[in-house]
């Protein structure tokens, strides 16, 4: 989260970890759920929030796909709303280094 400084420079304002694993040997062109039961944020606790990005930490196989996808979507009886998407390309490791990731900054208005 950040928002626009007094000074129009940006300040951080906090981060929230979401619970997520998916281990996959293959591609696929389906989308599967890597939350631990869903994420549950409190917009409340960033207050002069303005924006909002996912970071993402993974590693893969190189395989020559597209990279990974993933998307921000409420689930709770509103028809599967996606706030946002980002695509991250592929980390060339291996499975043998970290790659770390940010998507773009968005208005935290979107995510209601």
């Amino acid at each position: 989260f950040r928002s626009v400084a007094s000074d129009a420079s940006w300040a951080y304002v906090g981060r929230t970890q979401v619970a997520a694993a998916h281990l996959q040997d293959q591609p696929t062109n389906t989308w599967l759920q890597v939350s631990k039961g869903g994420v549950g944020l409190q917009l409340a606790d960033y207050p002069d929030a303005t924006e909002v990005r996912a970071c993402v930490a993974f590693t893969d196989k190189s395989t020559g796909s597209d990279g990974m996808k993933i998307r921000l979507r409420r689930m709770d009886h509103s028809g599967g709303v996606v706030f946002f998407e980002d695509q991250f390309s592929e980390s060339y490791s291996n499975n043998g280094l970290i790659h770390n990731a940010c998507g773009a900054w968005r208005p935290l208005k979107l995510i209601s």
